[in-house]
C-alpha cells in the first residue's frame, strides 16, 4: 500500500465523515506523514477517533483558524484554550503555510 493510495483512502473517510475538503487534505496528510515517520502514536490510528469525535460533536471536522498579521517575524493565529487536537493540527498547519 503506497503512502499516495492510503493517504486518499483516509481522506475520503475524512470527507465521509462531514470534515471539510481542506481539513481532510490536511489531517489525512499528516496522519500519513506520522506513520512513515514511524510515530504511530499519531499516525493512522487517530482516524477512528477523530471521526467518532466529529460524530459525536466534539470536534468541529469544518473548523478553520483564524490568522492575523504577522507579528514579530511569527504568524499569529486565533485558537480557542479548549481546542481539540485536529483544531491545534489545522493551527500548526497555518502556521506553517
Amino acid at each position: 500500500m503506497t503512502p499516495n493510495y492510503l493517504t486518499t483512502q483516509i481522506h475520503d473517510s475524512l470527507a465521509t465523515g462531514d470534515f471539510s475538503e481542506t481539513n481532510a487534505n490536511i489531517v489525512s496528510r499528516h496522519l500519513v506523514d506520522a506513520e512513515r515517520r514511524g510515530v504511530s502514536s499519531h499516525g493512522i490510528n487517530r482516524l477512528d477517533l477523530y471521526l467518532s469525535e466529529a460524530a459525536n460533536d466534539v470536534i468541529d471536522p469544518k473548523v478553520e483558524p483564524i490568522a492575523t498579521a504577522p507579528r514579530n517575524g511569527l504568524q499569529k493565529a486565533l485558537l480557542p484554550l479548549d481546542s481539540n487536537p485536529i483544531e491545534k493540527l489545522l493551527f500548526i498547519n497555518c502556521l506553517i503555510n
